[in-house]
């Protein structure tokens, strides 16, 4: 009689344990987002505006609340080393460069690695995001290159 109810017990749990594990996730009521729609619902306003006015000579970018913004007319052109030129529609004409980098804040501790990158949205907004293959321990920053002169715009 005792062997009976051991194995009663046995079979019960066993039972139990395969209908848990067989159960679908549920749902939580909305449909499944893919990493890359959530990035592009990611906040594009710049955590930290690090200048008050574009550098002179840059082209086709505004500033709006924290947000670049691509002037109407001109076009934003992926050019090589992970950097993004702001050209005009009409003749091509890049009026500056835009990279991306990573790095600690001044009084933060610790060391840097990984990178960000330039993105942009439907909207024509830039801003930096860390890499998906090498994520950035840090900050990203937005850098704008004018006449061979660079400076830091914003942290992101």
């Amino acid at each position: 009689m005792r062997t009976i109810h051991v194995i009663s017990i046995f079979v019960l749990i066993l039972t139990a344990v395969i209908f848990t594990y067989s159960q679908s996730p549920q749902s939580s009521g909305r449909p499944m987002q893919s990493e890359t729609r959530i990035q592009e619902n990611q906040p594009v306003k710049a955590s930290k505006l690090l200048v008050k006015n574009l550098p002179k000579g840059l082209q086709g970018i505004v500033i709006e609340k924290g947000v670049f913004r691509l002037k109407q007319g001109y076009k934003f052109v992926n050019l090589p080393n992970n950097t993004v030129g702001v050209a005009l529609k009409a003749n091509g004409e890049i009026g500056g460069t835009f990279t991306c980098g990573c790095y600690k804040e001044a009084g933060s501790g610790g060391s840097v690695s990984g990178t960000c990158r330039v993105a942009f949205d439907k909207e024509n907004r830039m801003m930096c995001r860390n890499d998906p293959q090498n994520s950035c321990s840090a900050v990203c920053f937005l850098e704008a290159k004018v006449n061979s002169l660079s400076s830091r715009l914003a942290i992101f």
